[in-house]
């Protein structure tokens, strides 16, 4: 019987959240910090915070969006919606999205955000990358 490709070779590692032990390529091993996704976005803003160095720092991720440390909260957030929450003086409501203007996501200006519920925003960007779906949008 033949054996799969590298399954011999798995590195035994720990969760730090949950302590379970799980198997990881070697080639990820320094990379996978967490034995799921649930345990990961446990561990993530602790992650990040550790480069707070007491300043408001930040940190942009993947898709070029910028996160900051909030005081308030204790935590990292978007930095568009930290700024929009400070501009308002109150939290965001669940439904509410925040949409860049000019689709620059560095672009944090109070000027370049606006509030739109959820819906509205996702039809906006279909409407925008696909024109020919106008009746699917509305």
């Amino acid at each position: 019987m033949k054996k799969k490709h590298g399954l011999d070779k798995r590195i035994e590692k720990t969760c730090p959240i949950c302590k379970k032990c799980f198997l990881v390529s070697p080639y990820r091993d320094k990379t996978v910090k967490a034995c799921s996704r649930k345990c990961l976005f446990v561990l993530l803003p602790n992650l990040i915070s550790k480069a707070y160095d007491g300043k408001r720092s930040v940190w942009k991720n993947k898709n070029g969006y910028l996160y900051v440390h909030s005081p308030k909260d204790k935590k990292v957030v978007l930095q568009h919606r930290f700024i929009m929450e400070e501009f308002l003086k109150r939290k965001l409501k669940k439904g509410e999205s925040i949409h860049h203007k000019n689709h620059n996501r560095i672009d944090n200006r109070i000027d370049n955000l606006e509030i739109i519920n959820r819906s509205k925003h996702a039809r906006m960007h279909i409407l925008e990358t696909r024109p020919w779906s106008y009746h699917y949008a509305l």
